[in-house]
């Protein structure tokens, strides 16, 4: 329940931190809270950049033999 997707947040999922700043914005299941809502989105937002931020491994066509002529 909430404690694993509360986990997955800090762990850095940013899908994890949107799904309970939905919860608390709304109040599914708990207290509305708006000041843990608007933390949650802000993480979320923030490990998105974070992960923008990463250098993505270059792709590289796969590897084909060459065979020589002759």
């Amino acid at each position: 329940g909430l404690s694993l997707l509360t986990n997955a947040a800090e762990m850095g999922d940013p899908i994890a931190a949107d799904n309970l700043a939905s919860i608390y914005y709304y109040g599914h299941g708990v207290l509305v809270d708006k000041r843990k809502a608007a933390y949650w989105q802000n993480e979320a937002e923030r490990m998105r950049s974070v992960d923008r931020e990463k250098p993505r491994p270059l792709k590289m066509p796969p590897h084909r033999a060459v065979l020589p002529l002759g």
